[in-house]
């Protein structure tokens, strides 16, 4: 037993050796990896296991710009927000209101607001667009349609109310008043709806416009062209100076700023000038005989009074003479079987009728108009013998300063027949 101990001791320590050799193999080193205890295997991670990898970053590209909306009131405002190549992020949109306050209308196609005038129209896989139908002036404000990227992509639309154009004319006034221009003048407005100038005089007319977007302004003339021609003048002012009565009418200014309808407003200019008169004559052929009518064509503002003379004799209403004045229509004379000379007035024509021609109607004949300021005269000399005048036909020749003929016969021309129209204007 003696000589065995040597041995024992040998093999006591060599199991010794192992236990504390397994033991260090048991306990996990600090510059290792942990792989995790191999006896406790419910606690270990699945050996598929592999680390998720982020998200990329993610930049839309918006197809639609940002735009600033003018509508009107009542009516339908779509607002477009599309991406190009959508794919799996979501739009949402909100309203920034004027006072700062933030509303969130929508997202991908869901109303999230109660007020039932919104809705949304979505384009699969390229975005939507925000739909307000009658439209009220609390829908003004920044409207931002948000893409779900990384970072968030936005787009941002401004919606304003049009409101309606307004315009006013207005007419030089007194140096105090309001609205002075550029020139010094002051304008007011015109409220009677007619202006009054001389001849002479300088016409100017400025339109005053409100309304946002600002209204564009356009001058016309009702049925007539412009005084220089043109069928409109754009702009607010208008000035023509040395006007004449060509200048008389009614101006229109018209104001436009959007699809809404325009706004007018209109001025009747009066020009007052002494009368102007321009002569006519004309032979025409009846079943009595041959009838000679001469016209004065009388321009007058104030209206005036125009008398007939023969001679420097005032041809009145007796036996041989009716005188009829009708203000629209020339109408049928009624007048004694023996009467050949009477009296017509339609308008600003005034026309002295003589019937079946004699040698006794040469003479000296003259239209007087008369009116409150000024007056003038129109004479017509008809010469020359009226035998065999049943054979005259339609002849007319106009006495104004631009002398026209239409079909002047041979047979007249034979007789020394001779028209002579002359206008004086009367001093004043």
């Amino acid at each position: 037993m003696k000589n065995l101990w040597p041995y024992c001791v040998c093999v006591v320590l060599m199991i010794e050796s192992l236990l504390v050799h397994h033991q260090c193999q048991g306990v996990p080193s600090y510059d290792d990896e942990y792989l995790g205890d191999e006896q406790t295997e419910e606690y270990s991670y699945d050996d598929d296991y592999t680390e998720e990898e982020p998200q990329p970053m993610l930049n839309p590209q918006f197809t639609t710009e940002a735009q600033n909306f003018k509508m009107e009131v009542g009516q339908v405002l779509r607002l477009p927000c599309l991406v190009d190549k959508l794919g799996p992020m979501v739009i949402s949109w909100k309203k920034s209101a004027p006072d700062g306050d933030i509303q969130y209308l929508a997202t991908s196609g869901h109303i999230l607001t109660q007020d039932r005038r919104f809705s949304v129209e979505v384009e699969e896989g390229r975005g939507s667009s925000l739909v307000i139908s009658i439209a009220q002036d609390s829908d003004v404000g920044e409207y931002v349609c948000e893409v779900s990227s990384n970072p968030i992509a936005t787009l941002r639309h401004q919606v304003s109310i049009i409101e309606p154009p307004s315009v006013h004319i207005l007419r030089p006034g007194p140096i105090q008043e309001e609205r002075n221009d550029s020139r010094g003048q002051s304008w007011i407005r015109h409220e009677d709806g007619e202006i009054r100038l001389h001849s002479g005089e300088e016409l100017a007319l400025s339109c005053h416009g409100t309304g946002d977007p600002e209204p564009l302004l356009r001058w016309t003339r009702e049925r007539k062209r412009m005084p220089d021609g043109r069928r409109h003048v754009d702009g607010s002012l208008i000035i023509y100076k040395n006007i004449t009565r060509k200048y008389a009418g009614t101006y229109i200014c018209e104001g436009t700023n959007g699809p809404s309808s325009p706004a007018q407003d209109s001025v009747k200019v009066n020009v007052l000038h002494p009368p102007e008169i321009i002569t006519e004559e004309s032979y025409v052929q009846t079943q009595d005989g041959v009838q000679l009518e001469l016209v004065c064509i009388v321009h007058a503002s104030p209206k005036a009074d125009v008398r007939w003379f023969k001679d420097g004799l005032y041809l009145e209403s007796n036996s041989t003479f009716n005188r009829h004045d009708d203000d629209t229509t020339e109408g049928t004379l009624e007048e004694p079987e023996e009467d050949r000379l009477s009296i017509r007035h339609s308008g600003r024509k005034h026309i002295l009728i003589i019937r079946r021609i004699e040698d006794r109607d040469r003479g000296h004949y003259t239209c007087h108009a008369i009116s409150s300021i000024g007056e003038s005269k129109g004479n017509i000399q008809v010469m020359g013998p009226m035998a065999d005048t049943d054979s005259v036909m339609d002849h007319r020749v106009s006495s104004s300063p631009r002398l026209n003929h239409r079909s002047l016969i041979p047979i007249f021309l034979a007789f020394n027949s001779l028209i002579v129209a002359t206008v004086r204007p009367a001093a004043f």
